[in-house]
């Protein structure tokens, strides 16, 4: 049991793949609130004013 608690097992390939599913979440996090920063953004700038849209 000792090598699957420290994780001395599978090689180096192993390793790679279970680091880069441990940086998923926050990848995901960053990109989510990048999206929805933008979508923001471009839904303010590109508002009309609320005088034209009675028109």
């Amino acid at each position: 049991m000792k090598p699957l608690h420290f994780g001395n097992y599978g090689g180096l390939p192993l390793k790679v793949l279970y680091s880069l599913l441990g940086l998923t979440p926050g990848a995901l996090a960053l990109s989510g609130i990048l999206i929805w920063y933008r979508r923001k953004w471009m839904t303010d700038r590109f508002r009309r004013p609320k005088r034209l849209q009675a028109a």
